[in-house]
């Protein structure tokens, strides 16, 4: 990859343009000398090979990124090459550049190179081409005003260290047949809707055998289809400990059956009726924890399926739109009320659920137009499942969303400020916002399954 047109083969001179430390044009400071011309030899930067991180330790301090031959030099032995490299790049629709400084061997920090790759590509392992190019920076004494040029565009290939996470999983066994549940996956884990590289647990909860053991594993879908279709055990997922010796309230380790060397089959003695099953599939660990009741219970209407959350074992909440029977729970609901998008709270000792039209969902706060006295509405999308609002203009600062205009019914963020994961607690936080136009969906579940779709424009 040849240095730009300022590389020049063999001795010549011509006038760069000069910088700041920030790397501002010269001519925008008026009163600065330009700075000298420089010569340079025939140079250029070839990219590295796929830089893969799981080759990599923690501990390296500097990865390679380039080659840079024949490097840039003046005939002023005053003048000290300085590189860094500069990748372009888009987020939120914005483009943008990271600079990271460079040694004269191309070589960059490794712990600032892979937070750029994760913060910007995501952690799923595979192979990220990321567009860059180097530039050389000659600076006089410690001057401030220096020459400088940049190499011809070229890519370099990264690829995350993280394992291969599925987007589904389920509990294969527990009180249901272990065959079947694999073949009609009944007992799915749920999570946010973040990307799995960024949020990897998942949580499921299943009936404990009464005055029995409770045995399962775990799988993902292409692990069920594989029981379902050749019956192939082995990559069902069970504790590291060995068949039945998994703990309960601690944090152990998971594998696949062919890497244990047995089945790893978990064991539940409890009299609780319930199993907590939280797995974090970064990680490979898990945590089993017998409840007294599920933190949600699914609900139907028509072909949607959706959750209703609970904080207190009996009163069960949540947003879907409705038409038709409803059945919670596995319990047939009289619907006498129109299609339209309800607030379904559900009791579980008399069964009976109350259901509160939604008519508007809208967006307040002080970064709104309205700021914190009027709402600015969304429309719903039936299509989609989701209120919507395209080209709203918001500044920087808070918002959050409530329906009907009213407090009852409103989400906001958890402690993460994640969108991904709403909460509809009275004490869920503010989402902060940075000012830029807007698309927003907010597809308006239960607390914690609620989420926010923001495309910045």
């Amino acid at each position: 990859m040849k240095i730009k047109s300022y590389l020049l083969a063999g001795l010549a001179t011509f006038a760069l343009a000069s910088c700041d430390d920030s790397f501002n044009d010269w001519s925008e400071q008026p009163g600065n000398p330009q700075g000298e011309a420089v010569a340079f030899g025939n140079g250029s930067v070839a990219a590295v090979d796929v830089i893969d991180f799981a080759q990599i330790t923690e501990s390296t301090d500097s990865v390679q990124i380039c080659n840079i031959t024949k490097a840039p030099t003046s005939s002023n032995t005053a003048y000290t090459p300085k590189y860094t490299l500069r990748i372009n790049y888009k987020k939120n629709n914005e483009q943008k550049t990271e600079v990271l400084k460079m040694g004269s061997t191309g070589k960059v920090k490794y712990a600032d190179f892979k937070k750029f790759v994760e913060n910007t590509y995501g952690k799923k392992p595979v192979v990220n081409d990321i567009q860059a190019k180097v530039r050389a920076t000659l600076s006089m004494n410690g001057n401030t005003n220096a020459s400088f040029l940049d190499s011809e565009n070229f890519i370099i290939k990264a690829k995350p260290d993280a394992p291969e996470i599925a987007s589904t999983y389920y509990v294969i066994g527990g009180t249901l047949d272990w065959a079947e549940s694999a073949r009609t996956k009944k007992q799915k884990f749920i999570r946010t809707h973040a990307d799995v590289y960024d949020d990897p647990v998942f949580t499921a909860v299943i009936p404990a055998n009464a005055g029995g053991d409770t045995w399962f594993g775990i799988g993902s879908g292409e692990t069920c289809d594989e029981i379902a279709n050749k019956n192939e055990w082995k990559h069902v997922l069970g504790t590291t400990k060995g068949n039945g010796s998994n703990g309960v309230d601690v944090e152990e380790s998971l594998d696949t059956r062919e890497h244990i060397g047995n089945d790893g089959s978990f064991k539940v003695s409890t009299d609780k009726k319930y199993i907590k099953i939280e797995i974090n599939m970064m990680y490979s660990s898990y945590k089993i924890t017998p409840v007294d009741y599920p933190d949600y219970i699914s609900a139907v209407s028509g072909n949607s399926e959706l959750m209703l959350r609970t904080s207190d074992g009996n009163n069960y909440c949540g947003g879907a739109y409705i038409k038709g029977a409803l059945k919670i729970n596995g319990e047939e609901i009289a619907v006498s009320e129109p299609a339209g998008y309800y607030w379904i709270d559900y009791n579980t000792e008399n069964k009976t659920a109350n259901l509160t039209a939604i008519t508007t969902i809208g967006v307040i706060g002080d970064a709104t137009p309205g700021k914190w006295d009027n709402d600015t509405d969304m429309t719903y999308n039936a299509v989609e499942g989701c209120w919507e609002i395209k080209d709203i203009k918001l500044n920087d600062g808070n918002i959050k969303f409530r329906a009907n205009d009213k407090w009852d019914i409103n989400w906001g963020t958890n402690s993460a400020n994640s969108l991904f994961s709403l909460d509809m607690s009275p004490k869920s936080g503010n989402l902060n916002i940075e000012a830029g136009t807007y698309d927003i969906k907010l597809y308006a579940l239960c607390s914690g399954q609620a989420y926010a779709i923001m495309t910045k424009k």
